[in-house]
């Protein structure tokens, strides 16, 4: 591999374990009943209501709203081969993910992320009140699961509890003054969002971090092959498979993450433009250079002067997303 020099350079002079995650993706995960595709104030279930709402009001979280039906767009598109682990690792890169236990889907949903440790701390379960204190699996099971583990952490009650109209039947439509709490609903959310962490230790045990991780590489390196980008994590210690990786790429182009430029016989990974997730940190003893845009600016040099269809295929893609010009 022609790049493995400099990628060796790289990898010796960071240290992952003084580098901080400085951002997290602030999607949050929305799953539960039905969504119309035309609503007119004909909803199919309150989680469709409520996103009409936060549409319809300007929440100021409405663009970061991820629906179960994108994901099954996403999983068509993906390298994963179950829609579980698909939605695991989604809920890995999300701020928060809200599940109205409305529909046999979101149940299913909700016992599957109850019990993982990663996404637990950032689940928030909306129940119909019909439903609570019930001799059910549901709430002696998963929901009382997570209400004990936050008061033992600390944390505000994950579980909120509101009135709204069911439906009776397929045919039956609820209408928008079928759940009132809405408002009460998406304040909320706002408040949870508010407390969370905004900055992280990196851990190379979470894959969330392993994922912005990948970006945050690509950022450095500027494109990357899926055999370079599994070098680079291989060489900060993390052992991952090519299954895994490609899994992982497929989910964050899907997010718009990152983007894949296909050049001449190669299939580049890039970082879509945005703000650093990482703050890097340097190995005092290793590290002659460390400045993460003097490390970019180095690849970009040994890219024109050692490996010139990478260059190449660097210059495209600038020049077709109007970074650069002729």
């Amino acid at each position: 591999m022609k790049t493995e020099k400099i990628y060796s350079e790289w990898i010796s002079a960071v240290d992952l374990t003084k580098t901080r995650i400085v951002q997290f993706p602030s999607f949050i995960f929305l799953c539960g009943g039905r969504i119309s595709e035309n609503h007119q104030n004909k909803f199919l279930s309150c989680r469709d209501i409520f996103y009409s709402y936060i549409k319809r009001n300007g929440c100021s979280f409405r663009e970061n709203v991820v629906l179960a039906e994108q994901i099954f767009e996403y999983f068509d598109h993906s390298d994963y081969q179950d829609l579980l682990h698909f939605e695991r690792d989604l809920a890995e890169l999300s701020s928060l993910t809200v599940i109205f236990s409305e529909s046999p889907g979101s149940i299913a949903e909700l016992g599957s992320f109850a019990v993982l440790n990663t996404i637990q701390d950032r689940l928030l379960v909306v129940m119909h009140q019909d439903d609570t204190h019930q001799e059910s699996f549901i709430w002696r099971g998963p929901v009382s699961f997570l209400k004990n583990l936050a008061k033992e952490n600390g944390n505000d009650d994950p579980i909120s509890i509101y009135d709204w109209k069911k439906k009776r039947d397929d045919d039956c439509h609820i209408t928008i003054e079928d759940f009132s709490d809405a408002i009460d609903l998406s304040e909320t959310i706002e408040s949870v969002i508010s407390k969370l962490p905004k900055t992280a230790s990196f851990n190379k045990k979470k894959l969330g971090h392993i994922m912005l991780l990948i970006i945050s590489s690509l950022k450095i390196v500027h494109l990357a092959t899926l055999e370079e980008i599994i070098f680079l994590l291989k060489g900060y210690g993390i052992d991952v498979d090519q299954k895994a990786v490609k899994r992982y790429l497929s989910l964050l182009k899907s997010l718009s993450l990152i983007v894949l430029k296909p050049y001449r016989n190669y299939e580049f990974y890039l970082a879509a433009p945005q703000n650093d997730w990482i703050s890097w940190e340097y190995k005092t003893e290793t590290a002659r250079n460390r400045d993460a845009d003097r490390w970019a600016n180095q690849f970009v040099d040994f890219y024109e002067t050692n490996q010139k269809e990478k260059y190449r295929a660097l210059r495209s893609y600038l020049k077709s997303t109007g970074q650069v010009g002729d």
